[in-house]
């Protein structure tokens, strides 16, 4: 009699082969794809390669995507959810998976197919677990199991997961979350690489759909690492629109998908009421009536790199990804310049951008040069020759006036109208 197949060195007995080989199913018709076969390659090891058959995917047509959460998360794949600090993205992903645990159904707009849920907690204590079950209305405990994590890392403890996984069989794994699961330098790619990959490969293995919760940095976009872009395969991101009065309402934007088209953008209303013992998450309007002045693509830029460099050092391709831009950005590099000459932030002998000591924030109110209008500089420069290469320092408005007319006065070196209470 054959050995059972093994899934990540896991046995798994209860399993039937199908039609294909390698593939096998369980009583509920999900399907798995085994370890390499113990078969020898010629030096008496396993073979790590298999043949996919070409031609047999040329004849059927592919599988739909597997939705446990429609746009949000597919079995064997691995979505990244991010947000600034209380954003609602734990209430979110705690939300839309009760409602596949009691079966299914409709969250803001967002359809949800009945699922098990096994929900790892590294930022909650017991008590704070306690009063968001209750929040969050669960009536499933038999299909919605949650464990609380301390000292965990992805890196090293991913087979304890795995166990549970075994254990439980869910369709749906939330991690919660990255930095709470994972000690490593979330800028270094290759450490990234090392900590995410195995967790990808885990839930493609299973067949599970994975939720690894993450936080924004001060800027609001994704922290860290693009090597974050290639290990997960599903990006979100929750963001509060500036400006907007409302302040539980959220925007939820598909970044990226390696699977799937972009879904579109999603407004939400996301409110603990105490009062009433309820997590409420709801589908409204966007606020697009709310008006909003857009600032100088450099004078905007500044404030977020700075909020984005005040969480840890950064080289210059993870200082414009965090601020949602290319490494050969003109506008990137020019903001950078400019801070650098202000002495808001330094460049290190690592080649990482860091703030320095006592600063102070870059101005938001005044524009910075060169102007709004400046596409890419051309080819990326050696930083020797960034800073020759770079316009006059930011201008503070506090340079000679030229009086246009009477009633109007701008600066003379930027145009920006300057009030009689400016002189």
């Amino acid at each position: 009699m054959s050995a059972p197949p093994t899934f990540a060195g896991q046995p798994r007995p209860d399993l039937k082969p199908t039609d294909e080989p390698g593939f096998f199913q369980d009583a509920d018709g999900n399907v798995y794809m085994a370890d390499a076969p113990a078969s020898p390659n010629g030096n008496g090891r396993p073979s790590k390669l298999r043949r996919y058959d070409v031609a047999k995917m040329l004849r059927e047509k592919p599988p739909d995507i597997p939705w446990v959460i429609d746009d949000v998360a597919a079995r064997g794949h691995l979505t990244m959810l991010s947000g600034k600090a209380k954003s609602g993205k734990s209430y979110l992903a705690a939300g839309l998976a009760v409602a596949c645990a009691h079966g299914g159904g409709t969250v803001a707009g967002i359809k949800c197919h009945a699922a098990r849920i096994l929900y790892i907690d590294a930022e909650n204590g017991s008590a704070e677990v306690h009063r968001r079950v209750r929040l969050l209305g669960l009536d499933a405990p038999d299909r919605f199991e949650i464990y609380g994590a301390a000292g965990f890392d992805l890196a090293r403890d991913l087979g304890l997961i795995a166990k549970l996984v075994e254990k439980h069989r869910p369709e749906l794994l939330i991690l919660d979350s990255y930095r709470s699961l994972w000690g490593g330098d979330e800028n270094d790619s290759a450490s990234v690489s090392r900590a995410l990959d195995p967790v990808r490969v885990l839930v493609h293995d299973r067949n599970v759909a994975g939720i690894l919760i993450h936080h924004a940095n001060r800027a609001g976009h994704q922290r860290g690492s693009t090597a974050i872009d290639a290990s997960v395969e599903h990006l979100l991101l929750l963001t509060h629109q500036e400006g907007d009065d409302d302040r539980r309402r959220r925007k939820l934007v598909n970044t990226d998908s390696r699977f799937a088209r972009e879904a579109d953008d999603r407004w939400l209303r996301i409110d603990a009421d105490e009062a009433l013992g309820c997590v409420f998450i709801d589908e409204v309007e966007s606020c697009e009536s709310v008006r909003t002045f857009a600032a100088p693509v450099v004078a905007q830029l500044t404030t977020e790199i700075v909020a984005a460099i005040s969480d840890g050092a950064m080289t210059l391709a993870d200082v414009a990804r965090a601020v949602g831009r290319g490494p050969k950005d003109g506008s990137v590099r020019n903001a950078l310049g400019a801070l650098q000459r202000d002495g808001t932030i330094e460049k290190g002998s690592d080649g990482r951008w860091r703030g320095c000591k006592g600063a102070n924030p870059p101005r938001a109110d005044a524009p910075l040069h060169p102007p709004d209008g400046l596409d890419d500089l051309g080819p990326e420069q050696d930083d020797g020759g960034l800073a020759d290469a770079l316009p006059a320092p930011a201008c503070r408005c506090e340079r000679p006036i030229l009086m246009h007319d009477v009633e109007e006065l701008r600066c003379e070196k930027c145009g920006h109208n300057v009030e009689e209470q400016d002189r």
